[in-house]
């Protein structure tokens, strides 16, 4: 007598198993959760990283890599052209936005913490 085994290692079943009835069958489970997809690491190529500035922001706004999810925790940004940026999901506590360019920029979701008392319009 046999038991049927399936394995899900990337989600969907990848490999069907028959094992004999009278041996054991020993699992083991990734705990690193899921890993992005192509897709999703082109969308947010720096999700929780921190973003070479210095570099992106030399280029034109519209040939820029989307920032969204960027750890951008104490940045000085004060004075930085971030017009039309996705900070979708950014995390930007304790940066300096000073003058900074925000016109069009996506900011929904991203993590701020101003000071004295500032609120958004």
């Amino acid at each position: 007598m046999y038991r049927v085994a399936t394995s899900y290692a990337s989600g969907a079943a990848d490999a069907i198993f028959a094992i004999p009835a009278h041996e054991e069958l020993l699992l083991s489970f990734s705990v690193a959760g899921p890993r992005p997809t192509v897709a999703q690491e082109a969308k947010c190529p720096f999700d929780g990283r921190r973003p070479p500035l210095g570099e992106i922001l030399k280029g034109p706004a519209s040939q820029r890599p989307s920032l969204c999810k960027a750890n951008l925790a104490g940045t000085n940004l004060a004075g930085a052209d971030l017009s039309g940026a996705d900070l979708s999901g950014a995390n930007l506590k304790g940066s300096n936005l000073a003058r900074a360019n925000l016109k069009r920029s996506r900011l929904v979701g991203a993590a701020t913490k101003l000071p004295g008392g500032m609120k958004c319009s």
